[in-house]
């Protein structure tokens, strides 16, 4: 080859006219190409061949030519390759090791770290979700004896992370999505659903697998509007998620609905709290408000706030609906409507129509489709051959990537918000637990079969009074026959048949202007 080409590059510069010494020579080397029998010979300006052939050969028996490459870009296979041991499917790779952070508050971390490593063992063993890479699973608590700064460096030191799961609530998230930024790590939540992260200018990097409270507030208001009522109440938390949930439901509340009264309760369970409580269910039992939506953190709270419902007799005659935080109550009084969010078609084709839910299942579910869409992404990375250690790149492909499990279609909006999520409201039912009676999807709201009320009846709480006063117009001293009266009146209710939803009640209206002379207290008894 060398000679040919030697005298090709002679005679390049002989055609020239050049002498074919020193640089004339040169150039004439470099510029000329020749068609040898290994093919085409070309050079570039620095003198080094283009377009070299080369062969690689398989040491099997017989040996042979398994691949022929041309260039970049140019590997044709020739013959399948025998391995060692006369293997012919290729050996397994080593993985490609890539860790994920999972960040939340402690005092959550036994209830959390549980349902992730089941989630994240179930992704690894799925040969179809991702192949020739392992997500290693590194857990991180945000607070107790950590400091911010100290918990920041844990995430920098670790190789290969990727990103991070996590955030259990709102409030925390809102912090742990700051450091993520500052970082430039995506944090994919499937438990924070304040509407607030939703704001790219402060958490660019945040992403979720849950819908916002914007929606579960929507899903609430259609309850609401299907039911025809016309005034609500609100009971939240005094806190991030209690207030924009707030805020969602003013910002979608239609024309025709009005927020009569909104009560804000702390997330600490005690003493004093309980007085609060008391006096925040009168103010609502005076206003004569019956549907309350109630959007509250602490599930203890929402427990001890629903008993003293109970102790008030402010439950029979009510509507509660509430957001999903009550699914970690463990006995919640029949009739309280929950929504869900998530699809259960197989609650609706059940024969008994009859589903257990509970948070920890609710969280488990989400936690896999986080994980689920952060592995599909990384896998979608490494089949298309590009960096799978680009956050940049992980986080444009979080939003953009539509994931398929085994619970749904996963597909986020610019934002990062779940797109086209449905619910299910659900109805706590005596002795059938929880019923799914209504499901909700951004087309509208479908009801699948009748609630059944606190009362133990389908009959609709209304706000005009259920409890019917009979006024006794009686002078002062003649009242005996009072206890006389609540004895029939409590027979009568005992009757459901007889006023269905319906109670009477006996109210002593004294009127002893009739015997002495009218004065203004005596007037003002009888108004009152």
């Amino acid at each position: 080859i060398n000679a040919e080409y030697m005298g090709a590059g002679a005679h390049l510069a002989y055609t020239r006219g050049q002498q074919m010494i020193g640089w004339p020579l040169a150039q004439g080397i470099v510029n000329a190409t020749i068609r040898g029998h290994t093919g085409l010979v070309e050079l570039d300006d620095w003198g080094n061949r283009l377009h070299a052939k080369h062969v690689v050969w398989n040491f099997a028996e017989p040996l042979r030519e398994a691949f022929v490459w041309y260039g970049p870009g140019h590997l044709q296979l020739i013959a399948p390759p025998v391995w060692p041991g006369g293997a012919t499917t290729r050996p397994p790779l080593t993985p490609t090791l890539l860790t994920v952070v999972c960040w939340f508050p402690f005092e959550r971390f036994p209830t959390i770290l549980p349902v992730l490593e089941r989630t994240f063992a179930a992704i690894n063993a799925d040969d179809g979700m991702l192949r020739d890479v392992f997500l290693r699973l590194h857990p991180v608590e945000f607070g107790g004896q950590d400091t911010l700064a100290e918990t920041m460096n844990t995430v920098m030191s670790k190789q290969h992370v990727v990103a991070v799961v996590g955030g259990e609530d709102s409030s925390g998230t809102v912090v742990a999505s700051l450091l993520a930024s500052l970082l430039s790590l995506p944090i994919l939540s499937f438990s924070a659903a304040s509407p607030d992260l939703s704001n790219k200018l402060l958490y660019p990097t945040f992403s979720r697998v849950i819908p916002p409270d914007t929606q579960q507030a929507r899903v609430l208001l259609a309850v609401v509007v299907h039911f025809g009522w016309r005034n609500i109440a609100v009971i939240y938390s005094q806190d991030a998620y209690g207030m924009s949930f707030l805020n969602a439901l003013h910002d979608n509340l239609p024309p025709n609905i009005t927020i009569r009264a909104h009560e804000a309760i702390t997330n600490k369970v005690s003493r004093s709290a309980r007085s609060l409580q008391l006096r925040m269910l009168e103010r609502l039992k005076n206003a004569r408000i019956r549907w309350i939506l109630c959007a509250i953190t602490d599930p203890a709270m929402t427990n001890s706030l629903l008993k003293l419902a109970v102790e008030v007799d402010m439950m029979e005659d009510y509507a509660w609906l509430s957001t999903d935080r009550v699914l970690d109550i463990d006995h919640m009084p029949p009739g309280l409507l929950v929504t869900f969010a998530g699809g259960t078609s197989d609650a609706r084709n059940s024969s008994n129509h009859t589903t257990l839910i509970s948070r920890t299942a609710f969280q488990e579910s989400l936690a896999y489709e986080a994980v689920a869409h952060l592995a599909n992404v990384l896998h979608r990375l490494t089949s298309l051959d590009r960096d799978v250690f680009n956050r940049s790149l992980i986080l444009s492909e979080l939003r953009t990537t539509v994931t398929t499990s085994h619970l749904g279609t996963i597909q986020l909006d610019p934002n990062g918000d779940r797109l086209n999520h449905p619910f299910s409201v659900f109805n706590n039912q005596p002795n059938k637990g929880w019923v799914e009676v209504m499901h909700w999807t951004p087309t509208g709201l479908s009801v699948l079969r009748n609630v059944v009320w606190p009362a133990n009846t389908d009959l609709t709480p209304q706000n005009s009074p259920n409890l019917l006063a009979i006024g006794i117009m009686n002078e002062l001293q003649e009242h005996d026959y009072v206890p006389m009266l609540n004895f029939a009146l409590d027979t009568i209710n005992a009757q459901p048949n007889l006023l269905p939803g319906r109670k009477l009640r006996c109210e002593c209206i004294f009127i002893y202007w009739l015997t002495h002379p009218l004065t203004h207290s005596s007037t003002d008894s009888l108004i009152h």
